[in-house]
C-alpha cells in the first residue's frame, strides 16, 4: 500500500516541477504554478505526517532556482511562499500524526476489549445456544405429556440435564400415572436436589405406593426436598406416618417445621389426637410445632389446650399458641368466639385466664357481657385480667363504663 502511495507522490512531484519549468522560464511568470504545489503537500502530510515538510523544502528549492534564473535575484515574496509552503506542511503533518495516533489508540482499545469481552460472549453464546436446545428440548416434553408418552417421559428422567429431568418429573407428576412411581422414585436419588424436589410433589399425587419413599425424603440433606416429602406425604396418605411428622416438628430448618404442622392438621382427627399428645413434649420446638398443627386444624376441641398455653411462662409457646388462636379464629369464625366465651366458666384457672387474655388480645368485643359477669363473681386471681380485658374491649368498642 505504501508503494503506491510513494509513486503517486513523486508523479506528483515531477509534475509539479513542469509546471514550474514551463511557466517560469516559456511564460515568465512566477505567481500561478506555485498554487499547485500545495497538492502534493497536503497529500504528503496526510500519508508522512511530518515528513511531508521534505516535499515542501523539495518545491521550494524548485522555486527559488526558477526565480534567480528568471530574475537573477530573490524576491523577498519567495521566501514568504516558501515559509508558507514549510509551516504549512509541517502542521498538517502534525494534525495528520495526531489524528493516526487517536485512532491508534482507538484500534488498541477496541482490540483490548475484544479480547476482555471475548470469554463473556462465549459463556453468552454458549448460554443462548444452551436456551435454545432447551426450548427444543422442552418443547418435545411437552409433546410427550400431551401424548402421554410415559415411556419417553421416563427416559429424560435419565438425561444428563438437570433441567431436562426436572421439567420431565414435573410432567409426570401431572400425569399421576401408578406406572411411573418407581422412576419417580427412583429419581428421589437424584444429584441434583431441585429434580428430587419436583420427584417428591410428583409422589404425593401416587397414593400410598409413595410413603416408604417419602419417609426417607423426609431426612434429606436439603431443607427445600424434606419440606417437599412432608407435604407430599400428606397427600398421599399421611395418616401411616403421624409419628415421622410429629418428628419433622423438631427440624432444625423453620420452613421444614411449618411445613409439618400444616400436613398435620391436614391429616385429621388422628393427627389433632397426636399433636395433643405432642403439647407435652419436652422438646420446646416440638411443643411449638403442635399449638401451630391444632392452630391450623381448626379443631374447636384444641382450644382448651391452646388458651393455656398461652399463659405459659416459656414466651415461644406463648406466642405460638397466640398464632394459633388467631388462625383458629379466622377459620372458625363465630364459632371460635362462642368457644372461647363458653370456657370462661371453667373451673380451671389457667384455661380461664388463657381465655381473659386471648380475648384482650384478639379484641373478642361479644365476650364483654361475659367477662362483666366473671368480674361480678369477685376472683381475685382472675380480677386484675378481667379489668385489663375489659379496657381493651370497651375502648374497642366504642363506651368505656360498665352495664348497670
Amino acid at each position: 500500500m505504501g508503494e503506491w502511495r510513494y509513486a503517486v507522490l513523486v508523479i506528483l512531484l515531477t509534475l509539479c516541477t513542469i509546471a514550474s519549468l514551463y511557466f517560469g522560464i516559456f511564460l515568465g511568470t512566477g505567481i500561478a504554478y506555485t498554487h499547485l504545489y500545495y497538492i502534493p503537500i497536503a497529500l504528503a502530510a496526510v500519508w508522512y505526517q511530518r515528513r511531508a515538510i521534505i516535499a515542501a523544502a523539495y518545491l521550494f528549492g524548485v522555486h527559488l532556482i526558477l526565480e534567480l534564473m528568471r530574475q537573477g535575484t530573490i524576491d523577498p515574496a519567495v521566501l514568504v511562499r516558501g515559509e508558507i509552503m514549510l509551516l504549512l506542511a509541517l502542521m498538517l503533518g502534525m494534525v495528520s500524526e495526531n489524528i493516526r495516533r487517536r485512532e491508534k489508540t482507538t484500534s488498541e482499545y477496541q482490540s483490548s476489549l475484544l479480547v476482555r469481552t471475548a470469554p463473556v460472549e462465549r459463556r453468552l453464546r454458549t448460554r443462548f445456544d444452551g436456551f435454545r436446545a432447551f426450548v427444543r428440548t422442552n418443547t418435545s416434553l411437552q409433546r410427550m405429556e400431551h401424548d402421554r408418552d410415559l415411556h419417553g417421559l421416563i427416559t429424560a428422567l435419565r438425561d444428563s440435564d438437570a433441567e431436562i429431568r426436572y421439567q420431565a418429573a414435573s410432567a409426570l407428576g401431572r400425569l399421576r400415572d401408578q406406572g411411573t412411581a418407581d422412576a419417580l422414585k427412583a429419581a428421589m436419588y437424584d444429584r441434583d436436589p431441585g429434580v428430587r424436589w419436583i420427584s417428591a410433589h410428583a409422589l404425593g399425587g401416587m397414593g400410598r405406593h409413595a410413603v416408604s419413599t417419602l419417609l426417607e425424603a423426609m431426612k434429606d440433606a436439603d431443607p427445600e426436598v424434606r419440606w417437599r416429602a412432608i407435604l407430599a406425604l400428606a397427600e398421599a396418605g399421611g395418616a401411616d406416618a403421624i409419628d415421622e411428622l410429629i418428628e419433622c416438628l423438631n427440624d432444625e430448618d423453620t420452613y421444614v417445621r411449618e411445613r409439618a404442622a400444616i400436613a398435620l392438621a391436614g391429616i385429621g382427627e388422628l393427627a389433632i389426637t397426636a399433636c395433643i399428645r405432642a403439647l407435652k413434649d419436652s422438646r420446646t420446638e416440638v411443643r411449638k410445632g403442635a399449638v401451630l398443627a391444632l392452630g391450623i386444624s381448626g379443631e374447636p376441641s384444641a382450644i382448651p389446650q391452646l388458651l393455656e398455653f398461652t399463659v405459659s411462662e416459656d414466651q415461644e409457646i406463648a406466642t405460638a399458641a397466640e398464632r394459633a388462636l388467631r388462625y383458629q379464629k379466622s377459620v372458625m369464625g363465630n364459632g371460635w368466639a362462642i368457644s372461647v366465651i363458653r370456657l370462661l366458666k371453667q373451673s380451671d384457672t389457667g384455661i380461664r385466664r388463657g381465655a381473659i387474655r386471648t380475648i384482650a388480645h384478639l379484641k373478642v368485643k361479644e365476650a364483654i357481657p361475659a367477662l362483666e359477669d366473671l368480674l361480678q363473681e369477685g376472683d381475685r386471681g382472675l380480677c386484675e385480667d378481667v379489668m385489663e380485658a375489659l379496657n381493651v374491649l370497651r375502648r374497642y368498642a366504642g363506651y368505656r363504663y360498665p352495664r348497670e
